[in-house]
């Protein structure tokens, strides 16, 4: 039971990492303080991964549903 639950997981994962194929986000650096004034910089960052992941996730997600309806018979 638990095998099956950790492969339907794998699979989930990997259509969403086939779908989205990285994501964004910002951070935010103080680059100047003058008492009261202060400016920021905002730097964009962004991670990214093939989809080729995302299908292997899937693969092994299905490997592994496979693999334990074989061992309950």
């Amino acid at each position: 039971m638990l095998t099956r639950i950790v492969g339907v997981i794998l699979m989930i994962v990997g259509v969403i990492m086939m779908v989205y194929t990285g994501y964004r986000y910002v951070t935010t650096k103080r680059v100047v303080y003058l008492g009261s004034i202060g400016v920021n910089q905002d730097k964009d960052h962004y991670i990214h991964w093939s989809p080729i992941v995302g299908v292997l996730l899937f693969i092994v997600g299905v490997i592994v549903i496979v693999s334990s309806k074989k061992e309950r018979k």
